[in-house]
């Protein structure tokens, strides 16, 4: 697991806790970049999951756009 990991000794790991599972994974070079990145499991925790995120997102736009455009025709979904 540790050369899985790439980890060499003295490295520092990270602790979390996910479903109940301790999930431990090697220490960001930098916290900054660590913690400004895509928040992990907040759009989707797959990447379909996440793909059907930004799907929804951007069908929104679109549906903003055309009533922008006036489009008096738009599918209401419930």
């Amino acid at each position: 697991m540790v050369r899985e990991l790439g980890l060499e000794t003295g490295d520092k790991l990270v602790a979390r806790l996910d479903d109940g599972a301790i999930v431990l994974k090697p220490r960001p070079q930098s916290w900054l970049e660590y913690v400004t990145g895509p928040p992990h499991g907040v759009y989707g925790r797959t990447k379909d999951e996440v793909d059907a995120y930004i799907r929804e997102v951007r069908e929104g736009w679109d549906k903003r756009a055309r009533i922008a455009e006036g489009d008096s025709y738009i599918e209401h979904e419930e």
